[in-house]
């Protein structure tokens, strides 16, 4: 992700602004927090998962702040109910063609397109 940003505005980002080893919603909820004490509002944080964006979503109502425009990943249930973008990697695509691979013995990159996924409002 940092290389699309940098690829974008052509400089990586801020050190404060890249949160890591965020895997759950409450690690979220702590990179929420974070991020909700720079000097600057953040206008956008895509994540590695709706729940983690979730996890974004509570600390920003705890403070009582709206929240920036939150993207997740993975097409999950909570952030389909709470109408959130999301990136779909259809995993279930990948997982299947990973199996055949391994099974059928070949060497192989199959490239499986993503998808952006806005809910209409």
């Amino acid at each position: 992700m940092v290389a699309a940003y940098q690829q974008v505005f052509g400089a990586k980002p801020a050190v404060a602004l890249v949160c890591t080893g965020v895997t759950t919603p409450a690690d979220g909820e702590r990179a929420g927090q974070t991020l909700l004490k720079q000097s600057q509002p953040v206008d956008a944080v895509l994540t590695n998962g709706d729940d983690i964006a979730v996890g974004l979503l509570r600390a920003y109502r705890a403070a009582k702040v709206s929240a920036p425009f939150l993207i997740g990943q993975e097409h999950q249930p909570l952030g389909e109910a709470l109408r959130l973008p999301t990136i779909d990697h259809h995993f279930e695509t990948v997982g299947a063609r990973a199996f055949q691979l391994a099974v059928s013995g070949e060497v192989a990159q199959i490239p499986v397109d993503s998808q952006l996924v806005v809910p209409e409002t």
